[in-house]
């Protein structure tokens, strides 16, 4: 959804009455998504529904602009959204018939379907891509991650028991805030920094997909470990470590696709090859049977901040070396 309509309030810039009128219906669609996934699996269809509705909503809006423009072009590529969009809330009608084990079959269907489509609108994307506002684009989906690293937080903090707070219960809060820092130092200094290049802005959006799961999951685990801190959570602890790993994978995939980060740091294909070493040591920790809770989340966490570290004394030289040659021209 936030992709969605990060899509369409980028192609088409307007700030009509309209406008503020669909975000504030599409807030209550939202909410309501949200809480039902409070009720567990009894609230399937209902999810369902609201999801297609929060859909057929978007293309509401679509061919409110499509209407009185006559570019064969303009309309094609509008015209695939609201079909897609419109699909997937036929779906989820026709999904509250059925038993809920085939509920949650359609509901990936449509899902799936609602994926594909700005893959099938990408032909027509690219003669509209200079529309776009680059920078504007960028601001959105890093306030989405930044929404997501907050939920770390939320995690760490609403997970304790006061009453049962002890010495491992803060070593496991204060290792997971650490994290979240690190996991929001990567995102800001790899992903966010780097130029975008308007060719690959549908991997570019599509590689926040599985960041942002991963980040959910992260934050999720956090909450499991803090309230469960007395007990053996080596399969959260696994769970953790995958998604540790694959956040570097998919900054690595990141760098493919970007330009420089700034004036001072060169890009070259070995820009970025110190990630690996966190991955190789987080892939050793993940058959680990015999160290604590507090002891993997603390490798965890070290391998992480190397990275950064090396970002950091990079950057540090570069600016001195920027420095001196900028006083020597003075």
């Amino acid at each position: 959804l936030w992709t969605s309509i990060t899509y369409f309030f980028e192609r088409y810039k307007t700030e009509w009455l309209t406008k503020r009128l669909f975000m504030f219906i599409q807030m209550f669609l939202i909410a309501g998504i949200g809480l039902t996934m409070l009720w567990g699996t009894e609230a399937v269809h209902l999810f369902f529904l609201l999801y297609g509705l929060a859909k057929w909503w978007l293309a509401a809006m679509y061919l409110w602009t499509t209407h009185g423009n006559k570019d064969p072009q303009y309309c094609k590529s509008t015209l695939l959204q609201v079909y897609g969009n419109s699909i997937v809330l036929i779906a989820s009608i026709i999904a509250l018939f059925l038993p809920w084990a085939w509920t949650v079959w359609m509901l990936l269907i449509a899902l799936m379907f609602d994926v594909l489509i700005p893959i099938f609108w990408q032909s027509t994307l690219k003669s509209l891509i200079p529309s776009f506002e680059i920078e504007i684009y960028n601001e959105r989906f890093g306030l989405f991650i930044i929404i997501v690293l907050g939920e770390s937080i939320l995690g760490a903090i609403t997970g304790v028991h006061w009453e049962s707070l002890h010495g491992d219960t803060l070593f496991l809060i204060g290792m997971a805030l650490l994290l979240s820092f690190v996991h929001w130092w990567l995102y800001f200094e790899y992903v966010s920094q780097a130029e975008i290049i308007k060719k690959h802005l549908l991997s570019r959006t599509y590689l926040h997909l599985p960041l942002t799961i991963c980040f959910t999951l992260i934050s999720s685990t956090v909450l499991y470990l803090v309230e469960h801190s007395q007990e053996n959570n080596q399969a959260a602890l696994l769970l953790l470590i995958t998604c540790c790993i694959t956040v570097m994978l998919i900054i690595i995939c990141f760098e493919k696709i970007t330009g420089p980060y700034n004036q001072l740091v060169a890009k070259s294909p070995n820009h970025i090859r110190h990630m690996l070493v966190p991955i190789l040591g987080m892939i050793c920790l993940l058959p680990n049977r015999w160290l604590s809770a507090q002891a993997l989340l603390w490798w965890v966490t070290i391998f992480a901040m190397i990275p950064i570290g090396i970002r950091a004394y990079t950057l540090s030289i570069l600016f001195k070396k920027y420095k001196a040659s900028k006083q020597s021209l003075e």
